[in-house]
């Protein structure tokens, strides 16, 4: 994804609603019952992410342990019962899902009716009905990328133009293996051990999303914040590339650029309230700065800067969002 997204592609479990740990409580309690014990270490890494059919699998696989039609059954309507008194949304997610102005929609691995059910207590249905997309829709689940495919394509999007939020390793890969931006959530309740979230950190995320909330003053001074930096990125590589004696920047590309800089970090402070101005100082900055196929030995150095001001440009952009 080379600017902002036009898609926005959420996981379920984890993501938008606090379901993992009633899920790996009651697939636990089912292994133990049937003479299989699992620690949560254990379970979180194998299990997270994953469809029923893939748990069932890997169970077979890795473990050499099968696991009935029945228990099977009796396991999928203990877990139901226990989200219609347990679940909740995570917090925050519905205000973002309010203040979005991104189509978006939800990718999970399991079934359309657990996606439903987990949806409708959580009171999130009504904001993705009739764009909800399960693994059993494709061939092959998570971490293959063939359910992000298939949530783009249905909503009509080119997977470079997607940005998935995702809270395991399963979903991170399949998003990468998409060729989609990704996000990774690590603010549920079952994402916060130092192991998981080494895990998660270790697939290199496009970034690492800590809280679904939004502070006092809404979204805006964190966000401000990332492209202060990033704008402070992009000066510093132009001011490399002109400390080099490199003919490659125009005054008005500096000037652009400087601009950016200085109203975005007005806009940390909260000095100064135009985030148009400074998306439009920011875009000149970048549009001037677009580096030169033919510039030879120096179009690398080009276009670090030239990343860093469109880094910087689509981080302005967002708070606008």
């Amino acid at each position: 994804m080379t600017g902002r997204p036009a898609l926005v592609i959420f996981d379920c479990d984890g993501v938008l609603v606090d379901s993992e740990p009633i899920a790996l409580r009651v697939l636990l309690e089912t292994l133990s019952a049937s003479g299989l014990d699992l620690d949560t270490d254990a379970a979180l890494d194998c299990f997270l992410g994953r469809s029923l059919a893939s748990t069932r699998a890997i169970l077979a696989e890795d473990f050499g342990f099968a696991l009935s039609d029945d228990a099977l059954a009796a396991m999928r309507r203990r877990l139901y019962a226990a989200f219609r008194a347990e679940i909740t949304a995570i917090s925050g997610v519905a205000a973002i899902l309010a203040a979005l102005r991104l189509p978006f929609c939800a990718a999970s691995s399991s079934l359309p009716e657990r996606i439903e059910l987990s949806l409708r207590v959580a009171g999130l249905w009504t904001a993705f009905e009739g764009r909800v997309f399960s693994a059993t829709q494709v061939a092959r689940g998570k971490p293959a990328p063939d359910l992000f495919f298939y949530a783009a394509g249905c909503m009509g999007y080119a997977p470079d133009d997607c940005l998935v939020v995702e809270d395991g390793p399963a979903g991170i890969r399949a998003a990468k293996a998409a060729g989609m931006a990704v996000g990774a959530f690590i603010g549920g309740s079952h994402a916060r051990g130092a192991q998981h979230r080494a895990a998660v950190a270790a697939l290199e995320p496009d970034e690492m999303i800590d809280d679904m909330r939004a502070g006092d003053d809404g979204p805006g001074p964190a966000a401000a914040a990332r492209a202060a930096r990033a704008a402070r990125g992009g000066r510093t590589c132009v001011q490399s590339a002109a400390d080099a004696a490199l003919p490659v920047l125009e005054p008005r590309a500096a000037d652009a650029v400087l601009l950016g800089t200085a109203m975005v970090a007005a806009v940390t402070a909260g000095l100064h309230p135009d985030l148009g101005a400074a998306g439009r100082a920011m875009d000149q900055g970048r549009h001037a700065r677009r580096p030169d196929p033919a510039a030879g030995p120096r179009m690398a150095r080009d276009w670090r800067a030239y990343s860093a001001l469109r880094h910087g440009r689509d981080e302005v952009a967002a708070l606008e969002r």
